[in-house]
């Protein structure tokens, strides 16, 4: 059997199998069980995204291999793509335009910010974040202006940009999932919260802004209005 058939490959954005496009799926099957059970440690328990590259395969064999990984693994995974399905790695999902009753969610989301500000510590920089500057705070983050592509902004608590977020935000990096990410301009090149992973699409847009959250495991974008 070929041990090339199945290859792992580690991203910062998560894990690609590669699936050589002349192997028999039958044997793909096989050589990836066998596989993850040899590389047990190289799947770190935490969740994380797959994508499959090479072999195109259907959705019910992508289902298949992924329980494969879960049964051998003490991998979570959260989602997974085809890379046929898209060129991002992963996307969020966009929920719909708020009803008339959500209308006050900004005011919402900025008081209770200011509730969790005074229990937690929160940091405020006013200013433009350049490229390969990064602000790490064990606390909640404030940026009255602009993170630059290559900025970097990582909390333990939530993020706010009163500007436009192109770089890295990671908010709830100790593990929360109630933490989120707001932004006047939603364009990050990677979006973390606790341990879930999004990259937003490359193409522009108008200025909306929105904030992301975690809700069913998986990253919610919706607009503040």
């Amino acid at each position: 059997m070929n041990d090339n058939a199945v290859i792992f490959k580690g991203t910062k954005n998560g894990i690609i199998v590669v699936l050589d496009e002349n192997t028999p799926y039958e044997d793909l099957k096989q050589t990836l069980a066998e596989k993850t059970i040899e590389a047990k440690d190289f799947f770190r328990d935490a969740k994380t995204a797959v994508k499959f590259r090479g072999a195109n395969i259907t959705d019910s064999q992508e289902q298949e291999l992924i329980d494969i990984i879960n049964k051998n693994t003490d991998l979570s995974i959260s989602f997974f793509v085809n890379e046929a399905d898209s060129p991002e790695f992963t996307k969020p999902k966009f929920a719909p335009k708020p009803q008339e009753e959500d209308e006050g969610k900004l005011n919402q989301l900025i008081s209770e910010a200011l509730v969790t500000a005074k229990k937690n510590l929160t940091t405020f920089h006013k200013g433009s974040v350049r490229s390969g500057q990064a602000i790490r705070f064990p606390g909640s983050i404030v940026v009255i202006g602009d993170v630059n592509p290559g900025g970097e902004l990582i909390a333990e608590g939530n993020i706010i940009v009163l500007g436009m977020l192109k770089g890295l935000a990671h908010a709830g990096c100790g593990g929360s999932h109630e933490c989120f990410v707001a932004a006047l301009n939603m364009r990050p090149t990677q979006l973390r919260i606790a341990e879930l992973i999004a990259c937003f699409p490359e193409e522009e847009g108008g200025i909306i802004p929105q904030y992301a959250y975690i809700k069913e495991n998986q990253i919610y974008v919706e607009p503040l209005i």
